[in-house]
């Protein structure tokens, strides 16, 4: 789609260069700071800002806290404290506070603890042990660690109408997209399109989604990744005239931070609501070697729902041992992993352009993402130019252009034709559905070595020019 130039001669146009990371910047941590471990060490600069690939691993690990998922979902209150009574007495130490996912998913809890005795055996030997038991035992365990979406915002906040007013007519047959990110400013939508959860078993005051942020109904996205995520989905999915419904997980808070309990909650809703078709994950964190609970409930699904995930944006290998970018680097049938691409430079510097006998010319792996010949499934456009409407300096609505680079905005371009072929045949397995998505694409030779089977996914177009919604 082109834009008409005289709607932005006529308004006050801002270009933001938004290039957002997953896993991208090492935040400052308040008052968490004392409780956990800087993985890699050092701080990490924002890629795009600085020009040079983010190489710095910048996933921080709690000292203090554990994430446990119980194996039965109806689990009482007496069993659980049998469990973290046996738990405390091996390990040698004192749960100080329990907390769950605030949304009536009592079998996953996060555990903050501290030492009872000198015996302590710490974190790492406490999981190590629950890995070793998890066959016969009645739990699994996994790290509790920080992550980031993107720093960088959108200009001017929107005036809330209030989520019910967004809510898409009832329609079983529309397919349901959740967005696990920063929640989403439903004001930006052209029209009504949330899932209304309000008779959903689960999260009874729910509306449509959850914000597991702030433990409430209303995941409206005060930091902007969700928003602009979301409109990729959005704009493609109507280009494709798909009938279509999201649901917005907030597991991102305003300054882009998030961990992975937050996330693992946000997975757990979709594994009990049951009738979600895609999921699109625009995050990631560095390697931990303790992090199976989220995946192990992804493949639970692995027969209702594709998670379409995104590479990161620090320019490695993600196959090389510890550079491992998750939940990308999962092995599951039903994910379905996307890194970026942009025009080749070099001895491969040319047009970009389809060659006729199904390849794609001219375009190579984006300096700042990752990739991997067994751990990534395809790349698609790097960059994008999103326009949304906002508020102006003065209180009127202006169209703004905002430019954003990285594969935060590559998986929902891939969502989205995931999205058209599950239209077209609502049988298909997540599986089949991978597949498919993978075989729409062109063999680019300028990707040969990068990604699993050398796949790019484009526009129909000889030419390359930023994605324009």
């Amino acid at each position: 789609m082109k834009f008409d130039s005289t709607i932005f001669k006529k308004a006050s146009l801002a270009i933001l260069l938004v290039f957002t990371l997953s896993a991208c910047m090492q935040e400052d941590l308040m008052e968490e700071q004392a409780n956990i471990i800087n993985v890699g060490g050092g701080n990490s600069n924002n890629a795009m800002l600085s020009n040079t690939p983010n190489s710095t691993n910048n996933t921080t690990v709690s000292k203090s806290q554990i994430v446990v998922k119980y194996k039965n979902p109806n689990i009482t209150e007496p069993q659980k404290q049998a469990i973290r009574g046996l738990q405390q007495e091996l390990g040698h130490f004192i749960i100080t506070q329990v907390e769950t996912c605030n949304c009536d998913l009592k079998d996953l809890e996060l555990w903050t603890i501290t030492p009872s005795s000198s015996a302590f055996i710490g974190i790492e030997d406490i999981l190590k042990s629950m890995k070793n038991n998890e066959e016969e035992g009645d739990m699994a365990g996994d790290h509790q660690f920080f992550f980031n979406v993107s720093t960088v915002r959108t200009p001017c906040k929107s005036i809330a109408e209030g989520i019910h007013s967004w809510l898409a007519p009832a329609n079983p047959n529309d397919l349901k997209v959740a967005i696990i990110d920063t929640g989403l400013d439903y004001d930006f939508l052209p029209r009504p399109l949330l899932h209304d959860s309000s008779d959903d078993p689960i999260c009874n005051e729910g509306i449509s989604g959850w914000d597991f942020v702030n433990n409430d109904n209303d995941p409206m996205d005060d930091h902007y990744h969700g928003t602009l995520v979301s409109q990729v989905i959005v704009k493609s999915m109507d280009a494709r005239q798909v009938p279509f419904q999201l649901i917005p997980l907030k597991a991102f808070n305003d300054k882009g931070r998030g961990n992975y309990f937050d996330v693992a909650c946000a997975i757990r809703y979709i594994l009990e609501k049951g009738d979600i078709d895609l999921v699109n994950m625009s995050f990631g964190w560095d390697e931990v070697q303790y992090a199976n609970i989220m995946k192990n409930m992804m493949d639970e699904m692995s027969e209702t729902t594709l998670f379409v995930a995104s590479a990161g944006n620090n320019g490695r290998d993600t196959d090389s041992q510890g550079d491992g970018h998750f939940p990308s680097s999962y092995e599951s049938d039903n994910l379905l992993t996307v890194a970026g691409y942009s025009p080749a430079t070099g001895p491969l510097n040319t047009v970009p352009h389809h060659n006729g006998t199904g390849q794609l010319i001219g375009i190579e792996v984006d300096p700042f993402s990752n990739f991997g010949q067994y751990s990534i499934d395809l790349a698609a456009p790097f960059v994008h130019n999103i326009t949304m409407s906002q508020c102006g300096e003065e209180g009127f609505i202006e169209e703004v252009v905002t430019r954003v680079g990285g594969t935060s905005y590559s998986a929902p371009f891939v969502v989205s034709r995931a999205g058209y072929y599950l239209w077209q045949d609502q049988t298909s397995t997540p599986a089949k559905l991978k597949a498919e998505t993978v075989s729409s694409g062109y063999v680019a030779p300028g990707l040969a070595n990068k990604l699993s089977q050398n796949i790019a996914i484009s526009n129909n177009i000889n030419q390359y020019v930023p994605i324009s919604y």
